[in-house]
């Protein structure tokens, strides 16, 4: 009798992180400008998300609130796309929280073994045995950890096609309050001209 053993294989499954193209690769590239005229907690964070992905982080000291100090740039793709740009002051505090863990016992468990025979008469002869087996039971436990807590948040979303080689700048102003504001631009020879919101023909 013949015994078939079955692998299992357990694959993590996730969006993939968000990759900016390579500078070979046709890009443009958008600045992102924060300026921050009030808010409430000690520290600042700034983030840009595109299709529900974080693909831009930054956290700001609270000397940190004028547009040049607040200017950072990433190369994107030349497509459609809606970024949503969010900012929020926090503080940090010492605060209880629960965690889990998977934690195993072994125990007792009984299994039948057969022996098959006889002739011309078959027989079969079976006996318990107990093996030990392990199983998993969640346990639950509270730590102290250093947490985040906002003071105050504010997101804004912004649409725009950029194209190859061009470059753009989204200004976003947090005005404090849970309040904020978001504006494209697009870098011109004559200066800063509002963000094309479709795609457009580039004569060659």
């Amino acid at each position: 009798m013949s015994r078939a053993s079955l692998l299992v294989f357990v694959v993590a499954c996730g969006p993939k992180p968000y990759v900016q193209p390579a500078e070979n690769e046709p890009h443009a590239l958008l600045e992102m400008h924060h300026v921050v005229h009030a808010h409430r907690g000690p520290m600042y964070g700034a983030s840009t998300s595109l299709k529900g992905e974080v693909i831009d982080e930054h956290t700001l000291a609270t000397a940190q609130h004028d547009l040049d100090t607040n200017a950072w740039t990433m190369r994107i793709r030349p497509e459609v796309a809606t970024y949503a740009v969010g900012g929020h002051s926090y503080h940090m505090e010492q605060k209880q929280v629960q965690e889990s863990r998977q934690v195993p016992e072994t125990y007792s468990c009984p299994q039948q073994q057969c022996t098959y025979g006889g002739y011309p008469t078959p027989t079969t002869q079976c006996t318990t045995v107990y093996n030990t087996c392990t199983r998993y039971h969640t346990e639950y436990y509270t730590v102290t950890r250093t947490v985040a807590v906002d003071d105050d948040a504010c997101m804004r979303t912004v649409t725009f096609a950029p194209l190859v080689g061009r470059t753009y700048v989204i200004q976003f102003d947090y005005l404090g309050g849970n309040a904020c504001d978001a504006r494209c631009f697009e870098k011109s020879a004559t200066g800063l001209v509002t963000c094309p919101i479709a795609p457009i023909s580039v004569t060659k």
